[in-house]
């Protein structure tokens, strides 16, 4: 079941990865017609801005999958449902609680989106440096949200109970 759900994630991620870039591409498409020297300094930037934002609100909803499945063994499906429906219901908690830790990893992503421009005006191990950076910094943000979102789903069965 923890096997289906993270392939259910990651489909999704890779989902919502595509069609913020389709979205994002026609829309630049369509300002670049009246402002073009704007999109060409901003595309980059945006275009990570827009599939943070984006990553962080499907987290959002997928958050309290595997705490429910381990907490409360709920079966796939009901764990699916059920972290839609927290989602839904304590929106702007779960929303601080995952964007507060990765708004602090966002210059990281940042930076990875740039790195060919910092290595041709560095030196070529930067992107090495801002790739081992990234994946220590994203394990220990992953873990910390995993942490939070547990201690969420228990307080809020120590509150109905």
């Amino acid at each position: 079941a923890y096997f289906i759900a993270g392939v259910i994630i990651v489909f999704l991620m890779f989902l919502t990865q595509k069609i913020d870039t389709f979205g994002y591409d026609k829309l630049m498409q369509f300002m670049f017609k009246y402002l073009p020297q704007l999109v060409k300094n901003t595309y980059i930037i945006g275009v990570t801005l827009f599939l943070f934002l984006s990553n962080v609100i499907l987290q959002t909803f997928l958050v309290l999958l595997v705490p429910l499945m381990v907490i409360q063994k709920k079966s796939l499906l009901k764990a699916i449902l059920g972290s839609i429906y927290t989602g839904f219901r304590s929106f702007f908690s779960l929303f601080a609680l995952i964007f507060l830790p990765f708004f602090a990893y966002f210059p990281l992503v940042l930076l990875k989106s740039i790195s060919a421009q910092l290595v041709s005006k560095t030196f070529p191990e930067i992107s090495l440096i801002i790739t081992v950076i990234g994946i220590i910094a994203a394990v220990f943000i992953d873990c910390f949200i995993a942490v939070c979102a547990s201690m969420f789903l228990l307080d809020k069965e120590g509150m109905n109970k």
